[in-house]
């Protein structure tokens, strides 16, 4: 053991080896591990790419079977059999030529698709069977059926359950107007799904293919798996039809470990299923492992008997060098060390020799060095005898030292009777200095960098103790109560004089502190000036401070007068809005004059109750502005939220003006807001006495000029334009139309997106005194959301019927009008519309000319 701790060639062939091992082992490890990713991520694609196969013919599949269903049902020979099925009148002998010709057009689907169990034809009603494959269900009712109740309506299809295996696909049958006359269903086995669809795939892709319903019935053409999913359902099928898809390796119902992809068809509520065996899939990965293990093996026998070859190859120089370093070590100085190489090794060699040289002359050298130090011993005793010369010389310069030491102590006895003179100086100067302080007309405090108190004035000692003749020490003018301004509470210690100043080492300015004294309190107002030394120290901190009683009393009545300004502008604003005074680009009222008018482009709403009249028969004048006061209080929010303002009521009515550049879908959003409000209010008068308000709105946008009008002594704010009229005769429209908004074309045409409201045209009408038509439309945002929903859905059928009234073609015009008012009856507009073609027909019976309506025909407004 020594021999090879010892042996430098072991340890060499030990190190190359173990590093081979530890390297080829690595090498493979990493390899393999790769490999398996690589593989397993391969399986995973494979089972993708057969999973997206599978689930596009499983779509091919069901669209096929359903388009041909569909083209089934609308053969014209199956409605002809139905029709005589399903008459009344026809003869037995007619009916059973009517079941003859059903199967023999059945009996072909049945032939060429030998996967369909049964056709069967089903009435409208309860579900009869009218036609049957199987006679024997002739007369069966499937009324309460889901493929039944489904099918009336569309295709459908219903998936095989546990106690059948079949697909039921389901059909409505319409007649030649479209009527629904019937429901054909199919049922289909299962199996042909599973030998169609699932066998499309290749064996080394997917191993196991199926599908599950949520019912948990599983598709697939492989036997065992089927007898197996009758007993029990993995974890992976109950996440597949709960809605999840994934991959994953797991048991599967056999039993055996699979790598699995299942995928959930939300489309078709089904969970798709493609497994894999996982030895089967894993055996090139075992092989790989073999042949990782073999080459690794050779590998490290090579490395070995390299090792042995490479460290011998080192070595023998090294161990040569060692011998003659031994024999130089014995006193042999003449030796030389062999050079084998030019490397590292052959570089030890040629510096060991030249090592070995250099000490043979340094060891001659040390002679010489011996007979030099013998010399040195001589020459330090001179040496030491020159030194004594020197130290006398330095006694002399002491006592010359000596000698100026006294003439220093003279001079500072002179220097104390000059600094006796200076005190009495500074005195002086500090006599004066506190005259000019103590005349000035503020409080000084100032002190030190400790912030110790040195010094105060006799205007701070009576504003801080409230005497000013009497001596005060020190000690009682620092004890000063001093609080905050705003919440009375003593201020903390570095909030007092002076310590701002000292902390921050900068000049500040407050008057947030008072100072509290016999039951009295002063406000004051202070400035601190620290002084800094050479080195930037606080020496002293110097408070200037003064009573600002006069002051806060004065800032006191200043703030109360602007309040009152401020509720004298609130005032005037309750009679000239904010707005109209920034339309006139005034500030104030003071500014308006007579005669001040701008024109812009706005629009203008008008508000109006239904009814008002009958309403006011009922109250005391007292009750009548309560009952106007509470409904227009609650009515002016919903237009200032939205940027309007009232101009003026006038009675129950309100004229409201919108002028931001959005000012039409500011109006309209103003005007639903109202509405909605106003059901809000109604719901708060329940009482039999109170019966719900109603009102109308009108807008309408265009040029108006804003102004104001009277005389000299009295005057008010105005809007005078043809646009402003429209709207109050389109508000007026709203008690003919029984609607609740209505707005102008030219507020359509201005609104940033009509697909944001619910809207439709209504009527084109001719403004007395002008030639050009005005639409009207109808907003019915606010309505209740029912009716809301049905003239949304019925506006298409509204217009068309509007475009034919307007071309008089009335029978056609009334036959959509009254489809709009069978689903809506609430729909008052379409009502009017029927009666109105009614009146034109008659009087077109009659030979009369159609009379002009005012407001359903074209007439005026």
């Amino acid at each position: 053991m020594k021999f090879f701790a010892r042996s430098l060639t072991f340890k060499l062939v030990g190190y190359f080896s173990t590093l081979s091992l530890l390297t080829v082992s690595a090498v493979g490890a990493i390899a393999l591990l790769e490999s398996r990713k690589t593989l397993k991520r391969s399986i995973y694609e494979q089972l993708e790419t057969t999973t997206n196969l599978q689930k596009q013919t499983i779509e091919s599949w069901f669209k096929n079977q359903q388009e041909h269903y569909i083209a089934l049902s609308q053969n014209s020979q199956l409605k002809l059999f139905m029709g005589t099925l399903l008459e009344e009148t026809a003869t037995a002998e007619e009916r059973e030529k009517a079941q003859q010709g059903l199967f023999l057009l059945l009996q072909q689907e049945t032939m060429t698709t030998p996967s369909i169990r049964e056709l069967m034809i089903l009435d409208e009603e309860q579900g009869t069977v009218l036609f049957s494959t199987k006679p024997q269900n002739i007369g069966a009712r499937y009324g309460d059926e889901s493929f039944f109740q489904d099918g009336r309506r569309e295709s459908t299809v219903q998936y095989p359950r546990q106690e059948d295996g079949d697909f039921i696909f389901s059909q409505p049958i319409k007649g030649s107007f479209q009527e629904f006359i019937g429901v054909l269903v199919v049922r289909l086995q299962s199996s042909d799904l599973a030998e169609t669809v699932l066998q499309i795939h290749e064996p080394e892709a997917s191993r196991f293919n199926y599908i599950v319903t949520t019912d948990g019935y599983l598709l697939s053409d492989h036997v065992p798996l089927l007898a197996a999913s009758q007993n029990e359902q993995n974890a992976k099928i109950q996440e597949a039809i709960a809605g999840e898809s994934g991959q994953a390796v797991y048991e599967n119902l056999l039993g055996e470990t699979v790598f699995g992809l299942y995928r959930w068809l939300p489309e078709y509520k089904l969970a798709l299923f493609v497994e894999l065996e996982r030895d089967n899939a894993l055996k090139p990965l075992q092989a790989l492992v073999w042949k990782v293990i073999v080459f690794g093996g050779v590998v490290i026998c090579f490395a070995i008997g390299g090792s042995v070859l490479i460290a011998r190859f080192i070595t023998k120089p090294i161990l040569a060098i060692k011998d003659t370093a031994i024999e130089v070590s014995q006193g042999n100085l003449e030796l030389k060390a062999p050079k084998f190489t030019e490397d590292e090794v052959g570089v030890l060699a040629d510096a060991f020799n030249q090592m070995t040289e250099e000490f043979e002359l340094l060891y001659g050298e040390f002679n010489d060095q011996v007979t030099q130090l013998e010399m040195a011993e001589i020459s330090a005793q001179h040496s030491f005898y020159e030194l004594q010369k020197e130290k006398k010389k330095v006694d002399e310069v002491k006592s010359q030292l000596e000698h100026a030491n006294d003439e220093i102590s003279k001079l500072n006895d002179r220097l104390k009777t000059e600094n006796i003179g200076l005190a009495a100086e500074l005195q002086e100067t500090n006599d004066r200095l506190n005259q000019f302080l103590e005349a000035i007309p503020v409080g000084i405090l100032v002190f030190d960098g400790g912030g110790n108190l040195v010094y105060f004035n006799r205007k701070a000692q009576r504003l801080l103790v409230g005497t000013e003749n009497e001596e005060v020490a020190i000690a009682e003018i620092s004890n000063y109560a001093l609080r905050s301004t705003e919440t009375h509470v003593a201020c903390k210690p570095e909030l007092r004089l002076g310590q701002r100043a000292l902390r921050f080492k900068q000049s500040n300015t407050y008057d947030d502190v008072e100072v509290y004294r016999n039951q009295q309190i002063i406000p004051i107002e202070a400035w601190e000036t620290p002084i800094l030394n050479d080195y930037g120290t606080v020496r002293y901190a110097i408070v200037a401070f003064q009573d600002i009683t006069e002051r806060r009393q004065a800032e006191q009545e200043k703030q109360e007068y602007t309040h009152k300004l401020w509720q004298l502008n609130q005032a005037n604003e309750r009679f000239v809005p904010r707005q109209f005074l920034q339309l006139l680009d005034k500030h104030t009222i003071v500014d308006v004059r007579l005669g001040d008018n701008v024109q812009k482009e706005m629009t203008v709403l008008f508000a109006d109750i239904r009814g008002f009249t009958g309403l006011s028969e009922k109250m005391s004048p007292e009750d009548n502005f309560k009952f106007i006061n509470a409904f227009l209080s609650r009515m002016n929010p919903a237009i200032s939220r939205h940027a309007g303002f009232i101009d003026k009521y006038i009675g129950d009515a309100i004229m409201a003006l919108f002028s931001r550049p959005a000012h039409a879908d500011d109006a309209l959003q103003a005007a639903i807001a109202m509405l909605r409000t106003l059901d809000d209010y109604n719901k708060t008068r329940q009482r039999p006495d109170r019966r719900p308000i109603r009102i109308g709105l009108g807008l309408n946008s265009g040029l108006m000029r804003c102004g104001t009008v009277g005389g000299e002594q009295h005057m008010e704010s105005t809007v005078i334009s043809d646009a402003v009229n429209l709207a109050s005769r389109l508000e007026r429209l709203t008690k003919i139309y029984r609607t609740s908004l209505l707005i102008s074309h030219h507020t359509f045409l201005r609104l940033e997106n009509h697909d944001h409201y619910h809207i439709r045209l209504i009527d084109n009408v001719t403004v007395t005194g002008k030639s050009i038509a005005v639409s009207v439309y109808e907003v019915f945002d606010a309505d209740p959301p029912a009716i809301a929903a049905t003239k949304k859905a019925n506006r298409v059928t509204f217009e068309q019927a509007f475009v034919l009234y307007r071309l008089k073609q009335f029978i056609k015009a009334q036959k959509l009008f009254q489809q709009c008012l069978n689903h809506c009856p609430e729909d008052y507009v379409s009502q009017l519309y029927v009666e109105r073609c009614q009146q034109n027909m008659m009087n077109k019976l009659m030979k009369k000319s159609l009379p002009t309506e005012p407001y359903l025909d074209g007439g005026k407004l």
